[in-house]
C-alpha cells in the first residue's frame, strides 16, 4: 500500500519484489486514470489488502463463519472492487453517482455473483486441498446443514435471484442529464462485462478444472477426488 500511495517514493533496498512492481505499475497507470478512479482504486486495494489478513487468520484458525459474516468479509477477499476501478480508469464518475442507490445496487449485486462463481468455480481445488473454510459452499453447508449438492443447488438459486435483480434494476440506470451520462452508462457495461467474463475464465484458465473446463461449462458435473473421498455433484450458477 505504500508503493501505490506513494507511486514516485524510491523503494527500500531488499525490500521484496512486489513494492517495486507495485509502485511501477500504478505510477504508469496514475497517467491516464481520472482522479475520481485513482482515488476508489487506492482505497478499494487498501480494503482488500485488510481483508486478505482477516481471510489467512481465519483459515489459522479453521474458522468457519456464518452466511452473513461470510459475504461481509468475502465481498472484501475477492478482489473485485480494485478490478471495477482498474476498469473505471479512464471514466470520469463522481463519487455521488456512483453511490446513487440503483448504480451502488448494480455494482453490489455484481460483486455478489462474482463471489458466489468464484466460490463454486473453486470448490473443487478447495476440498480436494482441505482448504475448503473460507468457501460459500462450505458456509452454507455447516450453517443449514445441507450435503455439498444441497448446498450447491441453495447457492444456485442465490445466484439467479441476483441475477433477475440486476436485469431489473439494468432497466432503470438513471440518467443525469450531462456528460456523466456516458461514463455510467459504460461502468454498468463493465460491471456485467465483468461478470460474464468471470465466468468465462473460469472454465477456460485451467485453474479451477484444468483441461476439464469446457466440458465441465457444458455439463455441470463436476467430481470431487482425493483423501476425503470422492463425490459428484452439479453446479448452476447462471451468469
Amino acid at each position: 500500500m505504500d508503493a501505490i500511495r506513494n507511486p514516485h517514493k524510491p523503494r527500500p533496498a531488499g525490500e521484496w519484489v512486489i513494492g517495486e512492481m507495485a509502485r511501477q505499475c500504478w505510477a504508469s497507470a496514475i497517467l491516464i486514470a481520472t482522479p475520481t478512479a485513482q482515488t476508489r482504486f487506492v482505497d478499494s486495494c487498501q480494503i482488500y489488502l485488510d481483508a486478505v489478513i482477516q481471510e489467512a487468520d481465519d483459515r489459522a484458525k479453521g474458522r468457519i463463519r456464518s452466511l452473513d459474516d461470510y459475504f461481509e468479509i468475502r465481498r472484501a477477499t475477492v478482489g473485485v472492487e480494485p478490478s471495477f476501478a482498474v476498469g473505471e480508469l479512464y471514466l470520469n464518475i463522481p463519487q455521488e453517482v456512483i453511490d446513487q442507490p440503483i448504480i451502488s445496487r448494480l455494482k453490489a449485486i455484481a460483486v455478489d455473483l462474482i463471489t458466489i462463481a468464484n466460490d463454486i468455480y473453486s470448490y473443487k481445488v478447495e476440498w480436494e486441498r482441505g482448504e475448503d473454510s473460507h468457501n460459500l459452499v462450505t458456509v452454507v453447508i455447516q450453517q443449514f446443514r445441507l450435503t455439498i449438492q444441497g448446498a450447491m443447488d441453495y447457492i444456485g438459486d442465490l445466484n439467479a435471484r441476483l441475477v433477475d435483480e440486476f436485469l431489473e434494476k439494468w432497466n432503470h440506470i438513471p440518467v443525469f442529464d450531462g456528460p456523466v451520462d456516458t461514463d455510467i452508462r459504460a461502468y454498468c457495461v463493465m460491471l456485467a462485462e465483468w461478470v460474464r467474463g468471470n465466468d468465462s475464465w473460469s472454465f477456460e484458465g485451467g485453474r479451477y478444472f484444468g483441461d476439464k473446463g469446457r466440458e465441465i461449462q457444458t455439463t455441470r458435473l463436476v467430481r470431487l477426488t482425493g483423501i476425503r473421498g470422492e463425490k459428484k455433484i452439479s453446479t448452476s450458477c447462471r451468469g
